[in-house]
């Protein structure tokens, strides 16, 4: 039977210590049991007492960095980065040459797709000042394309879509009249010489109603209002020295001419008209000898 002292005593630990060593033979005493190091008593040697306050004095924790830092050894020196301080721009700088920024910004290697784009190529500067390499200025690139592209075709969709409301818009207002309004419009853009693209250009900036809206009625008032004489009489197509003294007069008006130079198409027509007259022609055959290359001026 065992008592309740001697079960607490065969237990590990117990607060009664174990008998010290029997001395040896020759009667050295025998050296102290090892004790280990309390939590606190490590400390990093002087040239590395920084970590000190990273890691504390635990030997725990020293040990987890010491066996931390042994996953470098050998690693290629070239593989590893040292962060600089804040505001350390030549720090800075020399982290983003590691991670692949070219030395300049026109040493890019740019995709092919990208390379093309000018707008591109002169943002360069600006990334490179923020340290981006090749392989991020071109998924930048590429992202900046893209989204370019999409709204284009937003824009141009959303042109198309008002256009076509634009037209059936003139169709209810012109009625019996829709066809004769587009061919007039239509000539008068020729007779001006407006060329597809400006053409385009126009109806983009003011719309397609507005756009048709003007042609049409510049080529109304240039066929419905024939020049008159001093009583006001119509005269109809003028004589070469009436059309010459009209042009000549229209040169010293200053709000004919503020009409000419805002591209005015009303003043345009009349004042190519007149120059026709002056040659003896009909303005079909004044254009007519333009385009054969006859060395008229338009003006």
């Amino acid at each position: 039977m065992t008592t309740g002292t001697e079960a607490m005593n065969s237990v590990t630990g117990s607060g009664t210590p174990p008998p010290p060593p029997p001395p040896a033979a020759n009667g050295t005493p025998p050296p102290p049991a090892a004790v280990p190091p309390a939590a606190g008593a490590f400390t990093w040697p002087t040239e590395h007492a920084d970590l000190g306050a990273k890691y504390g004095n635990d030997p725990v924790k020293a040990i987890g960095a010491l066996a931390a830092a042994q996953t470098f050894l050998g690693a290629d020196p070239n593989s590893l980065v040292r962060l600089p301080k804040d505001g350390d721009a030549e720090g800075m700088k020399a982290v983003y040459t590691r991670l692949g920024m070219p030395p300049t910004p026109d040493a890019y290697k740019l995709d092919p797709e990208v390379a093309k784009v000018q707008a591109i190529k002169d943002f360069l500067p600006a990334v490179h000042a923020a340290g981006l390499n090749n392989a991020q200025v071109n998924a930048l690139a590429k992202t900046i394309i893209e989204n370019g592209a999409a709204a284009t075709k937003a824009a141009d969709d959303a042109f198309m879509a008002q256009a076509g409301k634009d037209m059936e818009t003139l169709k209810a207002e012109w009625g019996a009249a829709y066809d004769q309004q587009l061919r007039q419009a239509k000539a008068t853009a020729m007779k001006l010489g407006i060329t597809g693209e400006q053409a385009d250009a126009i109806e983009r900036a003011i719309g397609t109603k507005a756009m048709l809206e003007m042609y049409a009625k510049a080529g109304a008032e240039l066929v419905e209002k024939p020049h008159v004489d001093a009583g006001g009489t119509p005269t109809g197509q003028l004589t070469p020295a009436q059309a010459t003294a009209r042009r000549s007069e229209l040169a010293r008006d200053r709000g004919f001419q503020a009409r000419i130079a805002a591209k005015d198409v009303g003043a345009l027509l009349e004042y190519r008209q007149l120059n026709a007259w002056s040659k003896g022609m009909t303005l079909a055959e004044f254009e007519g000898a333009i385009a054969a290359g006859e060395g008229l001026s338009k003006r």
